[in-house]
């Protein structure tokens, strides 16, 4: 019984881990577009799960970001103001310019130089 708990104790800060490892990347990632003076906020989209929208996906232009917080970011829609996406809806970052993905959910990796 006493190794079942630590292999599930395990199991969990592995996969708590996995996930702070996942939201910093994300993280770093949406604040380099946003803040790096050789990245282009225009050239970038973000994909993200929104259910109702046509195949629940909705996809923002990066230069509508205002904000990236600890798990989120924040984006300026014309018709509900600033709205709130959590890191784990995040589907993909597109550079529109080029159609190369930097970040994909499923890959969980960031391409972008």
């Amino acid at each position: 019984m006493e190794l079942l708990k630590v292999v599930a104790s395990n199991m969990l800060r592995n996969l708590t881990t996995v996930y702070e490892d996942l939201m910093l990347r994300i993280r770093d990632l949406l604040n380099k577009i946003l803040w790096a003076e050789k990245e282009r906020k225009s050239e970038y989209e973000i994909t993200f799960l929104h259910r109702g929208a046509y195949m629940d996906r909705k996809k923002v232009p990066f230069n509508s970001v205002i904000q990236v917080g600890a798990g989120w970011f924040s984006y300026a829609d014309p018709t509900e103001g600033e709205v709130q996406i959590p890191f784990h809806r995040i589907m993909e970052i597109r550079n529109i310019k080029n159609g190369r993905i930097v970040w994909n959910k499923r890959k969980q990796e960031t391409n972008i130089h």
